[in-house]
């Protein structure tokens, strides 16, 4: 189908990234800082082609008109703000680029819980033949509902974590 064909074009195109980082990663000649500044544009590219494909999926699966007129409002707008990032990184706004990359993903996953919970509604409320666990529509959504509401905590703490994480470490090989 095309939402399997979206599917295995994103899982596709999110490992041909993952292997670009490898061998920049590998590759003298690339700095630290520009490779970090890679991983945030590569990031936040995939983080918008995995909205965009989840809301592809959300979109033939939701029934109503009204949610795919929002799905396609938020793709709209969350493409716009990753267009907008792409270009300037929002250095009118604070000079951590890696802090809005952050933010981007935490809003990705933010993005994607109100079609989940619209899905669960719809599959609840609708009789049917198929058992729940026979579909795979329920296993996507629960993986996608799931890996949202742990990532988008994450990601709106993962900085915090990094600058406690790393004074800790400090403190304690300067006790030692």
């Amino acid at each position: 189908t095309k939402i399997g064909r979206a599917f295995i074009l994103y899982i596709a195109f999110d490992f041909s990234i993952l292997i670009t980082d490898q061998i920049l990663s590998g590759l003298s000649g690339v700095s630290a800082k520009d490779y970090n500044i890679f991983l945030n544009y590569t990031n936040t590219i995939i983080a918008a082609v995995e909205l965009l494909v989840y809301y592809y999926f959300f979109y033939n699966t939701l029934q109503s008109k009204k949610n795919q007129l929002a799905i396609l409002l938020m793709a709209s707008l969350y493409s716009l703000v990753v267009f907008i990032y792409l270009l300037n990184g929002f250095s009118f706004f604070t000079a951590r680029f890696y802090y809005i990359s952050y933010l981007l993903g935490a809003i990705e996953f933010i993005f994607l819980l109100p079609f989940c919970l619209l899905y669960f509604h719809q599959l609840l409320s609708s009789p049917s033949t198929i058992k729940l666990f026979n579909r795979p529509s329920f296993w996507i959504v629960c993986g996608i509902f799931f890996f949202s509401f742990i990532s988008a905590p994450f990601y709106l703490m993962v900085d915090y974590f990094n600058l406690n994480v790393s004074v800790a470490i400090t403190r304690q090989l300067i006790a030692i």
